[in-house]
């Protein structure tokens, strides 16, 4: 079985524009990513998944200075984007992650590919128990549910944003989801995704403060904890997550 990690990204973002390049102790944010993904054991072969505008070069040629494999694809249908990209690449198993998660922990990422793996699921995840602070978002897709997604969906949210069409329809396809060892309302007290400046400053300042690449999502917790200041940069953007919002949750 060949699993892939696709980390969809875009310079033209509209809330934060040109995210992924901000400087993250020295180095633009989406190498700062894959370097906390790399240290997994399961993640496979990882892949920068763009679009084919020509403001995303920036994007494919940083991947081709830096040897990261880098597919081009639609601008706005992530379901086509994935499907395609997965096929390129001859994937059985599809990691998902969103650029906007610079403090993703590569632990989670096993744990959530072992389970898919254990269970034989089309899907799972870690974002529908809402115990997992938004930052730390995990799918991993079956590529026979990919395809079968990609054939079949129609609603706009369904191609946006790839796997709704998936776990909407738990009668049809085998969902599977992680547990966690955070309390429920970890999901509102922290927010370690990057949508805003002020998201980027508290990742500035947790990557300062720890003072290494591959800190834990517990060693990131931690130190929220005890630094109510640094928590709260980002808390006017404490706003439950779009699938959250949805009527397509789990």
């Amino acid at each position: 079985m060949k699993i892939l990690t696709i980390i969809q990204a875009r310079i033209s973002s509209t809330r934060l524009p040109a995210k992924i390049m901000l400087d993250l102790a020295g180095k633009p944010i989406i190498l700062r990513m894959i370097e906390r993904l790399k240290p997994s054991k399961l993640c496979g072969e990882i892949i920068i998944a763009t679009t084919n505008l020509p403001i995303d070069n920036l994007i494919r040629n940083i991947c081709k200075e830096n040897n990261i494999e880098c597919y081009s694809g639609h601008p706005t249908d992530l379901l086509d984007r994935h499907m395609k990209c997965a096929n390129y690449y001859n994937g059985d198993l599809i990691l998902k992650i969103p650029s906007d998660c610079p403090l993703i922990d590569y632990k989670i990422v096993d744990k959530c590919i072992l389970k898919a793996l254990e269970s034989n699921a089309d899907y799972t995840s870690n974002i529908h128990s809402h115990n997992y602070p938004d930052g730390q978002d995990v799918e991993v897709i079956k590529f026979d549910a990919l395809k079968e997604a990609f054939e079949n969906a129609k609603d706009n949210i369904e191609r946006e944003h790839t796997t709704p069409y998936i776990w909407s329809k738990p009668d049809f396809f085998k969902l599977e989801e992680i547990d966690s060892p955070f309390p429920i309302d970890s999901f509102n007290r922290y927010r370690l995704t990057l949508d805003y400046i002020e998201d980027y400053w508290l990742i500035s300042e947790i990557f300062k403060s720890l003072n290494k690449n591959n800190f834990s999502l517990k060693e990131i917790v931690d130190f929220l904890d005890r630094n109510e200041n640094i928590r709260n940069i980002n808390n006017m953007h404490h706003t439950k997550a779009w699938y959250k919002n949805s009527n397509l949750d789990f």
